[in-house]
């Protein structure tokens, strides 16, 4: 019986997984093809000179005729974060609170398996899928980027890729949480995409408001981005961060799962 929901779970979700893949490969592959019809225009960088600095922290732009400054803006700073973070939260709630509010929730516990096998397969099932969606957007930029000039180190994709897996991770273990306290996927999505939001706020506005500043490093999105990884690589503390508050974020959600009383 072990992995049998994992594997359930996984054939259900295929078909969204699927398109959720293709569609971000499909746009990186559009924003890397378009980089050579930038790189020579210096122009560009004095235009950018005239943007206001709330918009250009917003959404990482500092150059656009550098592979690391063109990708940052174009792809991690928010598109990315965007795509993983709707996709997470999405399969994060209808792992629990979706069966709950489609009456399934009984049958499923009913089986010889505990809820927290339950939860955590399902969760797996979410976190496979993220890598399937990073694994893939890492592919086309280093299989496609050098012969549009797109040429960085490995490392630093994969850093880059990695932030935006752990940052995707971290916002699905908050929905599953909240979904395993309410069994309401409606408020819960909500609640996630309203942390989601303010985690870019914060990250965005922090540079500009000295009021903000010392929280900049409790926004998730400023370990994935914020640190510049195409540029800078990351370091032990922007992995630790999300990463611990995924750990501690599921253990949260499998302790409520299995003491809440769930009525169907």
């Amino acid at each position: 019986m072990r992995g049998v929901l994992f594997g359930a779970t996984m054939r259900a979700r295929m078909r969204a997984l699927l398109w959720w893949t293709v569609a971000l490969v499909l746009l990186a592959s559009m924003y890397i093809a378009l980089f050579p019809s930038l790189r020579d225009q210096s122009s560009i960088n004095d235009l950018l000179k005239t943007y206001p600095d709330a918009v250009k922290q917003a959404f990482g732009i500092s150059d656009l005729t550098s592979p690391s400054g063109y990708l940052n803006a174009e792809l991690f700073s928010f598109l990315m974060p965007l795509v993983l973070g709707i996709y997470s939260i999405g399969q994060a709630t209808d792992a629990i609170a979706g069966e709950e509010e489609r009456k399934t929730i009984d049958l499923l516990v009913s089986h010889p398996v505990t809820r927290r096998r339950i939860e955590l397969e399902k969760f797996a099932a979410l976190l496979t899928g993220l890598v399937v969606i990073c694994v893939a957007t890492f592919a086309v930029i280093t299989l496609l980027g050098p012969p549009f000039s797109v040429d960085l180190p490995l490392s630093r994709v994969a850093g880059a890729v990695g932030g935006q897996f752990l940052l995707a991770a971290a916002l699905g273990s908050f929905a599953l949480f909240l979904a395993c306290v309410t069994g309401k996927r409606g408020i819960s999505r909500a609640l996630s995409g309203l942390v989601g939001l303010l985690a870019f706020l914060v990250n965005s506005a922090a540079p500009s408001i000295d009021a903000l500043r010392p929280y900049r490093s409790a926004s998730l999105l400023y370990h994935a981005v914020g640190i510049d990884p195409l540029r800078n690589g990351v370091d032990p503390v922007n992995v630790a961060v999300p990463l611990g508050v995924a750990v501690v974020l599921t253990i949260a959600a499998v302790l409520v799962f299995q003491r809440r009383d769930i009525a169907v």
